[in-house]
């Protein structure tokens, strides 16, 4: 299982030599390569001039895990001769059998373990020999041929996780170094309570030695950080050296870690999530937010359970049960790919992904009992069988699970949709003590539950629309390849990021000047490290495009922001949270130079958004609150009333009926109907707006207030408009005899009244009344007319009468001239004036 190619290192994770035998064998020494790789890259940012680890890369495909290092020079040559263990200067090779300690060795590494936080501590080895060590046993260090001192081998950077001993695989779980971080963060809050407390107790006024108020920013400041270090071999098999009393305090230190994740970080992580202070959107930044907190991915069970199962926010909730099914499903293929012949293997993934997905139902917003129970043949991994038929069937008569004649198919063609499930479940079960639900929820059968398992697997798919709720939703072409999935310990540049979160941080405070010289610093340090195409370089370029648009040059923080999008498509994906984030801030920028542009960019974030999140998506509501704004300023109506509903919708959905930002998007649909003269409906939003923001900020708030404004307009609105319609529409005995082709006066009224109509209709339907050879009675049907006007009394049909005895006068026709009787009869001809009809 070792292997070397192009002058690189190549080992196969399996536990060929028995060296993984009392830690779970080859899933033991699956799991070491992870652990590995986080001790190089901790090493690794320390920096220190003589120490050198192992630059390592692990890579999974096809269900191998392969780890991939450099070769130490004369490593090889040195293994040949007979005292090859001379080579080894520091550590164990032989699982602590026997330890070597060299003291400039030693002395090089209690430097790091200072920064690390790992206690020099005393082991002895099988023959009885005492070493003292600055780190794990399992860690060696060798001297090369160019007399570098290399590290390799670097597992354990922390002490093994306690909470986890049952199994001989826990044996390999250790906790995060970020646990340190929040370990020391709480202390110091617990001492600045205790100085409050008592503060209160004495019956002093919060002042300090010089008078000046209490600040409890200066008092952490004040207050020393706490040291400690990690014993990083107690718990373990190696026998330690040391008086047996600073033994139980190392042990006792590792418990107090171990049960401030399970009483602390966890519960403070729940309220955190639920309050949406933390927006997971997918698996990658779910990852990011536990690892920050110092947080192992195997408590996701833990954490599941505790989180409320409150469907207003249930979106965090399906996001973790999505993480450990795909985290589950991703050993099982593995396995399946791991026995599979390379021809049959698009077969064998088609097939999976058919069992995962094809769930028989008809209602695709329906939740599933998948692998909840199953028939007996199933339980005993014996397929039903299949029935001969006389013709040959076609493709679309094959049996959905039968899509191989060949006697060399997988065995995985016998797997059924709930035979699959159940093994799911059983996974979930023993990684992280988790009991799936008995209906599992219909998000778990949708779009980002294919993203997030084509990306554990490294399964790439033709890009199409797939039905996922059909029987068979996928065939063997739409398998485009297998992808390895690589991890690197990422060398880091140590005085570019501070400078780029020195920059954010005066970003924050409003310094633009200084902010932006320290990004344009930081941007070219990122470049000469990384080149052009890095997630540091797109994440710059993007700092850089806020601050000049807060500073008014549009054009450039464009261009900034254009070069951050490749960067992340380019690095990151098409369908990364990073670039539909980068899109949605290139659409802020081009919202008011060019609104129908800026709308294009923002509905393709709301795409991304969709693919990554589904439904559930935190942010969807922002983003779509967004959009309604700019096709707001486009003029059109319609579509910002479809964004603004969906908009609403999703609102309700994580925040509740009953929230502020309910309230504001009610408001905003009660603006947009009222643009679009619905003043009922704009009403009734308005009315909502109103009653939670009484309910939550009470009648004497200004934004209470303003809401109340609004709705008195609205609710005045609406009652002209019913006035309007109960105008009594019995017509008088005047306006029964009245001519043909006179105007009747309640229609008259009716235009004049009319909210936000226009004068101008009432003048073109008198002019062309006047056109027609009739005469307007506008006061056969007013009240309270003008003196002005014709008394109601006049007979009707004198006024035509009058007309129709005139002589008609002739007008001679001039050559070259319009007639004067065809411009007065045409309808393009000069309109009357307003005013003219308005003192008529």
């Amino acid at each position: 299982h070792m292997y070397i190619y192009n002058n690189i290192f190549f080992s196969l994770a399996f536990d060929s030599h028995g060296i993984f035998k009392e830690s779970g064998g080859d899933e033991g020494a699956y799991k070491t390569p992870n652990n590995d790789l986080l001790g190089t890259t901790a090493y690794n940012n320390l920096d220190l001039d003589g120490l050198y680890p192992l630059s390592t890369t692990v890579i999974n495909y096809r269900g191998y895990r392969v780890i991939a290092q450099i070769i130490i020079p004369g490593l090889f040559s040195g293994l040949l001769e007979e005292n090859s263990e001379l080579s080894l200067i520091y550590g164990s090779i032989d699982n602590g059998v026997t330890i070597v300690s060299d003291p400039d060795a030693h002395q090089l590494l209690s430097q790091a373990a200072k920064q690390l936080r790992i206690k020099v501590h005393k082991v002895k080895d099988k023959s009885g020999n005492v070493r003292e060590l600055a780190s794990a046993v399992d860690v060696k260090c060798i001297v090369g041929q160019d007399e570098r001192l290399y590290l390799i081998e670097s597992v354990r950077t922390m002490p093994r996780d306690i909470n986890y001993n049952s199994k001989p695989v826990h044996k390999t779980c250790i906790l995060r170094s970020e646990l340190v971080n929040s370990y020391i963060r709480h202390l110091l809050k617990e001492e600045i309570k205790q100085s409050e407390k008592n503060k209160k107790e004495s019956n002093e006024n919060p002042k300090t030695e010089q008078g000046e108020d209490f600040n409890p920013l200066e008092q952490l400041s004040k207050i020393p950080v706490p040291e400690f270090y990690l014993n990083l071999n107690v718990f373990t098999d190696h026998e330690l050296a040391d008086d047996p009393e600073e033994i139980e305090k190392d042990k006792k230190l590792v418990q107090t870690l171990c049960d401030h994740i399970t009483s602390i970080v966890i519960p403070n992580l729940v309220q955190e999530l639920e309050s949406l202070r933390s927006t997971p959107v997918d698996s990658q930044t779910l990852t990011s937010i536990l690892h920050s907190n110092g947080v192992n991915l195997r408590y996701l069970g833990k954490l599941t359970d505790k989180l409320s199962n409150n469907k207003i926010r249930n979106g965090v909730r399906i996001l973790c049960m999505r993480e450990m099914i795909v985290r589950s499903s991703k050993h099982i293929i593995n396995k399946i790919l791991r026995t599979t012949e390379k021809y049959n293997l698009a077969q064998a993934v088609t097939h999976f992904l058919n069992c995962f997905f094809g769930r028989y139902t008809i209602n695709p917003k329906k939740d599933s009992r998948s692998g909840f129970q199953l028939p007996p043949e199933e339980i005993e991994n014996k397929p039903k069988p299949q029935t001969n038929t006389k013709h040959k069937p076609s493709h679309e008569e094959k049996k959905p699970f039968k899509l191989s004649s060949d006697k060399k198919s997988p065995a995985v063609l016998s797997m059924t949709h709930n035979h699959l499930w159940h093994q799911i479940r059983q996974e979930v079960l023993d990684r992280f003590e988790y009991s799936l639900p008995e209906f599992i929820p219909y998000e778990m059968f949708e779009i980002p539950t294919l993203r997030a398992l084509c990306q554990k697997c490294g399964i790439q798919l033709v890009a199409k629309k797939y039905q996922l709720m059909s029987e068979k939703p996928f065939q063997i072409s739409d398998i485009a390849k297998l992808y390895p999935i690589v991890k690197h310990a990422i060398p880091r540049t140590k005085d570019a990021n501070d400078l780029y979160e020195a920059g954010q941080q005066y970003i924050n405070r409003g310094r633009l000047d200084v902010a932006y010289e320290l990004i344009t610093e930081s941007l070219a340090l990122f470049h000469q490290v990384y080149g052009p195409m890095h997630v540091d370089m797109a994440k710059c370029y993007g700092n850089m495009a806020m601050v000049l648009f807060h500073a008014g040059d549009l054009e450039q923080a464009v261009i900034n922001q254009t070069k951050s999008i490749i960067i992340f498509e380019r690095s990151r994906g098409l369908d990364h949270y990073y670039t539909a984030n980068a899109y949605v801030n290139l659409a802020l920028f081009y919202h008011k130079s060019d609104p129908k542009l800026a709308l294009k960019y923002i509905k393709r974030a709301l795409y991304l958004s969709f693919i990554i999140g589904g439904d559930m998506h935190p942010e969807m509501s922002t983003m779509l609150t967004s959009a309604a704004a700019i096709a707001q300023d486009i003029g059109d109506v319609k579509l910002t009333l479809w964004y603004l509903e969906k908009a609403l919708g999703f609102t309700e959905a994580y925040f509740g009926s009953v929230h502020l930002q309910t309230a504001s998007i009610c408001h905003s649909i009660a603006i947009a109907n009222g643009q679009a003269e619905n003043f009922r409906e704009a009403l009734q939003y308005q009315k909502r707006s109103h009653s939670i923001l009484k309910e939550i900020l009470g009648a004497e708030d200004l934004r209470t207030v303003d809401s109340n404004l609004w709705l008195k307009q609205f609710t005045s609105k609406v009652q002209q408009i019913n006035q309007e319609k109960n105008i009594p529409k019995e017509v008088s005995g005047n306006q029964k005899t009245a001519s043909k082709g006179i105007l009747p006066g309640a229609e008259v009224v009716k235009s004049i009244n009319n909210v936000g109509q226009n004068k101008r209709g009432l003048v073109e339907k008198i002019a062309q009344q006047k056109r027609l050879g009739t005469k307007s009675s506008i006061g056969a049907s007013r009240p309270n007319m003008p003196s002005s006007l014709p008394s109601p009394n006049v007979k009707p049909g004198i006024a035509g009468a009058a007309k129709k005895g005139r002589k008609k006068k002739r007008v001679r026709k001039v050559p070259g001239r319009p007639d004067p009787e065809s411009v007065n009869n045409s309808n393009d001809g000069v309109q009357p004036k307003e005013n003219n009809v308005n003192n008529s």
